[in-house]
């Protein structure tokens, strides 16, 4: 009798492992609907470019090891991992219980939906830096003069015409489009404001159909 257990304990060990790659993607993408609604949640609240208490930074891309950071930070790897496996392994779902599908393909279209969200959120990281890299150029100048030889107004136009054509892609997304309104617009109108004396010189700014006071009224 208990070798009799013992074999079947061991053939069901023998079948788990044969078959490891379908039961760890199975195991690991249904898991995580343990924590892609509030990560969703969270992700879409959180700034582009977390400020010094790190602490409070829900997601960082080096969040493992890190004391600083967020309990959650971690599913950050996670949902880049799941959502590389689910591309890239091949995963019957026809072997899944009727339950287990339904959970697997749940979690499937939320995992892409916060790599949908990571894609804008890294897009949106890589814009404010480049606009606030022109901002400390056009801090270091004094002149028109000046800002013409680093690039004005071509930096500016091509900054407005990349905001103008994000905002259009993500009409359909209202609360994706507020996102990069709130992230985006206040550095755009700090760059103008940096270069009103050139405008003005000029009698054209590349910031005419933009609200410049829409921050201090």
């Amino acid at each position: 009798m208990a070798l009799a257990s013992w074999k079947k304990l061991l053939s069901e060990q023998v079948a788990y492992f044969k078959n490891w790659k379908f039961n760890f993607q199975k195991t690991r993408v249904i898991g995580a609907l343990n924590s892609i609604d509030e990560a969703l949640e969270r992700y879409s609240k959180s700034t582009v470019l977390p400020g010094i208490n790190r602490g409070e930074t829900f997601y960082m891309e080096k969040g493992r090891g890190d004391e600083m950071a967020h309990p959650h930070a971690l599913f950050y790897e996670e949902a880049l991992f799941l959502n590389h496996i689910i591309k890239r392994w091949k995963f019957d779902t026809s072997k899944l219980s009727k339950f287990e599908q339904e959970d697997y393909n749940r979690a499937v279209e939320k995992l892409q939906e916060w790599e949908k969200l990571n894609n804008l959120m890294t897009e949106l990281k890589h814009f404010v830096k480049e606009i606030k890299q022109v901002i400390g150029i056009r801090r270091a100048v004094h002149s028109t003069e000046q800002n013409i030889e680093m690039g004005y107004p071509v930096f500016e136009e091509s900054i407005v015409s990349r905001y103008k054509k994000l905002l259009e892609e993500l009409e359909e997304f209202p609360e994706w489009k507020q996102k990069v309104i709130d992230e985006v617009e206040p550095n755009i109108n700090l760059l103008a404001g940096q270069t009103k004396e050139a405008s003005e010189e000029l009698e054209e700014s590349p910031f005419k159909e933009m609200d410049q006071h829409k921050y201090f009224k």
